[in-house]
């Protein structure tokens, strides 16, 4: 009978090693799965921030053009004998005038 105690506390050690490293292991994967998760979600807004950033500039590059586009209109109306402060004056009444979502 001590035998049998005695194998059967060796099998309730056994058991109790095996839980507690089946715990470590499920601590490890279980931090290990939160900085994964963390670090999807730093590239996740890290490529939010990217993709803004390049609507930013693609959005200043398309201003650029259209004022590039205006400074030739001038050009072109002064060229033809406009007088250069009365093109600036028609800009300014015609960017200012009419419904305010269009200014």
């Amino acid at each position: 009978r001590h035998e049998m105690v005695a194998a059967g506390g060796d099998a309730a050690d056994k058991i109790a090693a095996l839980e507690k490293m089946h715990s470590m292991k499920v601590r490890a994967l279980q931090k290990s799965l939160k900085t994964l998760q963390d670090q999807v979600q730093y590239f996740k807004s890290s490529s939010k921030e990217h993709r803004r950033s390049a609507l930013i500039q693609q959005l200043r590059n398309a201003v650029k053009e259209q004022e590039e586009v205006v400074d030739v209109l001038k050009q072109r109306l002064v060229d033809k004998g406009e007088a250069a402060m009365a093109v600036n004056e028609l800009i300014i009444k015609k960017t200012c005038a009419g419904p305010k979502r269009f200014r």
